[in-house]
C-alpha cells in the first residue's frame, strides 16, 4: 500500500491507498524505485514482479520472473530452511533501462524495457540469503548467504548469452575469505544475512551475520574483512546505508534493535528503543533525518536520527516486509514558500514609538 501524510500539519490524516486484495500468494518480498521516484517495482512470493505508477497507482507492467519449484506431488519444493524460492533483492537502473533481480536458488534476471524476454544466469550458490548491486555502479553485484561466502558478480564482463550455454554460468570477481580460527581452534561459521555497498567506493561493502557479527570488506585490500565486530547478541536481519550521511548505516536484528553506526568513528551513534518485534526493512530520507522502519509487528515507525525518539508511528494491519521513503521535490517546497504572504517589517515602526 501506499502512505501519504503531510508532517507539517499534525490535522491532515494519513491516506492509505492499497493496490490488491490481500492473498498470501502475492506477498511482497522486495521493492526498488527509479532515480526519479515515479515508479515502483515490487518482486511477489508468486514470482511476478509488477511496476506500479506511484501517484496514481495504475499498473506499468507484469511480468513472471520465475516459477517455484514444485515435487511430484504438486508441493513446492523447500531449501533446508523450509523455504521455496522467493527473490532476494531486486534494482532498477535508470541509465540501462534495466530490471536485475535475483532469487535464493542463485539464480538473476535481467529484464529490459526494450526487450520482453528474460536473460537467466546461474551463480551456481544456493541458499543465498542477501544480494545487493552498487547503487552507482550498477554492473556490481554482491551475494552472500548460509555457508555462502560474500561474493561480488560483475555484469559488464559477461560474455555473450550465445556463447555461454544452455546453463549460462557467471563466476565472481572477487569471493571473500572467512576469518580465522576463534580461541579454541574451530572454524568459525558463515551466514550472511545483510549486505550493503558504501557508496563512496565500488570496493567496499558492509556485511551483517547471522551470528551478530558486523564486517566491513574491502575487495582493492583483502579477502577478509578490514574490520569487524560483534553488535547485540541475535542475527542481523537488514542493514542500510543512510542517505543524509555519508558514513552512517542503520542496522536491525531479529529481536527488534536498531542501532545507527558510524562507519568513521567505528562506533555506535544511536540507539533506539520501542520496537517489541523483528524488523524486516529500513529505508531513509534524504533531506530529513528520519529513519523508517517496518516490523512484523505491523507497525511503521519514523525515528528521529538525531535525538533517537519516534516521532511518528501507524499500525497497519497486516505484517510489513519492505519500506521505501518517497519526499517530496525542492520545487515544491519553493512553492509551498511562495504561497505564503510576506509579513512586512514593524520592527523599525516599534522602534520609533519607543522613543516616544
Amino acid at each position: 500500500m501506499f502512505l501519504k501524510s503531510d508532517q507539517e500539519e499534525k490535522t491532515d490524516p494519513v491516506t492509505s491507498v492499497p493496490w490488491t486484495l490481500m492473498n498470501k500468494d502475492e506477498a511482497i518480498e522486495c521493492m526498488t524505485l527509479n532515480n526519479s521516484k515515479s515508479n515502483v517495482w515490487i518482486a511477489k512470493k508468486s514470482g511476478y514482479v509488477v511496476a506500479l505508477n506511484i501517484e496514481d497507482g495504475s499498473l506499468l507492467s507484469k511480468q513472471k520472473i520465475f516459477v517455484p519449484q514444485r515435487n511430484k506431488d504438486g508441493q513446492l519444493v523447500l531449501n533446508k530452511h523450509r523455504k521455496s524460492e522467493h527473490f532476494i533483492g531486486i534494482f532498477y537502473d535508470d541509465e540501462k533501462k534495466m530490471l536485475i533481480s535475483a532469487t535464493d536458488t542463485g539464480n538473476v534476471y535481467i529484464l529490459t524495457d526494450s526487450d520482453s524476454n528474460i536473460q537467466k544466469f546461474s551463480l551456481e550458490q544456493d541458499l543465498l540469503c542477501a544480494f545487493r548491486v552498487h547503487p552507482i555502479h550498477s554492473h556490481l553485484l554482491a551475494t552472500g548467504g548460509d555457508e555462502r561466502e560474500l561474493c561480488v558478480w560483475d555484469l559488464s564482463k559477461l560474455p555473450n548469452v550465445a556463447d555461454m550455454g544452455s546453463k549460462n554460468v557467471i563466476k565472481p570477481i572477487w569471493t571473500s575469505k572467512n576469518v580465522k580460527h576463534d580461541n579454541l581452534d574451530l572454524r568459525v561459521p558463515v551466514w550472511v544475512t545483510a549486505i550493503d555497498w558504501i557508496p563512496s567506493s565500488p570496493s567496499t561493502l558492509i556485511v551483517g551475520t547471522a551470528f551478530h557479527q558486523i564486517r566491513i570488506y574491502d575487495t582493492s585490500k583483502a579477502r577478509r574483512p578490514i574490520f569487524s565486530f560483534e553488535l547485540g547478541k541475535f542475527p542481523i536481519r537488514c542493514l542500510e546505508f543512510m542517505p543524509f550521511s555519508t558514513d552512517l548505516v542503520a542496522i536491525a536484528d531479529n529481536r527488534g534493535q536498531l542501532t545507527l553506526w558510524n562507519t568513521s568513528t567505528q562506533k555506535i551513534a544511536k540507539s533506539f528503543k520501542g520496537i517489541p518485534g523483528t524488523i524486516t526493512n529500513i529505508s531513509g530520507a534524504i533531506n530529513n533525518p528520519w529513519i523508517t522502519v517496518v516490523g512484523l509487528d505491523r507497525y511503521l515507525r519514523v525515528f528521529d536520527a538525531n535525538t533517537g525518539s519516534c516521532i511518528w508511528k501507524i499500525f497497519l494491519k497486516q505484517r510489513l516486509t519492505s519500506v521505501k521513503v518517497l519526499e517530496k521535490e525542492e520545487k515544491e517546497k519553493d512553492r509551498l514558500w511562495d504561497s505564503i504572504p510576506v509579513v512586512k517589517d514593524i520592527s523599525s515602526a516599534s522602534r520609533k514609538k519607543r522613543k516616544h
